[in-house]
């Protein structure tokens, strides 16, 4: 977790540690709070809904992927 918050990227964590798939290592690395906040505090919102609308155009495939996630999963 240290290496993670000192900026080390998780190939370089799971060199270290050994294991050969980095699922693994990601098992034992979670980020906290503080990593969390950091994470979201480099987004930036969308100023207008048409900005999000030029988005949601661009990414159409993947809206249409999740649509079937929330069919399957949500009844």
């Amino acid at each position: 977790m240290h290496l993670l918050q000192a900026g080390v990227d998780l190939a370089t964590i799971q060199t270290w540690l050994g294991p050969v798939d980095i699922s693994t290592t990601h098992d034992y690395v979670e980020i906290d709070r503080k990593m969390k906040r950091k994470a979201l505090s480099s987004c930036s919102p969308m100023s207008t809904s048409e900005e999000l609308r030029k988005v949601v155009a661009r990414h159409d495939d993947v809206i249409a992927w999740l649509k079937t996630m929330q069919d399957r999963f949500i009844m």
